[in-house]
């Protein structure tokens, strides 16, 4: 599995107020329609940014005597933390002004996904 469906999806998920599981092959989210196809559009983005950078980052010689391969996973695992650290920041300022406003439809849009998923009776680890 990619380093975007490793360490970012289950924050895209958060992002997004869906639950995430994945296998090796593929990851699922759970929540509104909208929201679901807004998180699979997230991670492919994420997944072709962090293709480019680490090719680019390969490419610029900075790793001279370096194995590439391990090269590529620090750089994509660095890359993925950074990206969770700014998701979970705009998503932080996201609720605070909604709530600031005093619109709760986030935290209804929550429950309902948390009742859904509740229905489907699994365990996700």
């Amino acid at each position: 599995m990619h380093a975007a469906g490793i360490y970012v999806a289950v924050t895209v998920a958060e992002f997004f107020d869906c639950k995430c599981w994945r296998n090796d092959t593929e990851i699922v989210f759970f929540g509104m329609k909208d929201d679901v196809e807004l998180a699979h559009i997230m991670i492919a983005m994420i997944r072709l940014a962090m293709d480019r950078e680490v090719g680019d980052f390969l490419k610029s010689g900075r790793a001279k005597g370096e194995h590439r391969r391990s090269v590529a996973a620090s750089f994509a695992k660095g890359m993925s933390h950074r990206i969770c650290e700014r998701l979970r920041m705009l998503k932080a300022q996201r609720t605070a002004n909604v709530r600031a406003k005093g619109k709760d439809l986030v935290v209804v849009k929550s429950e309902v996904v948390d009742a859904a998923f509740a229905k489907l009776s699994m365990v996700c680890r």
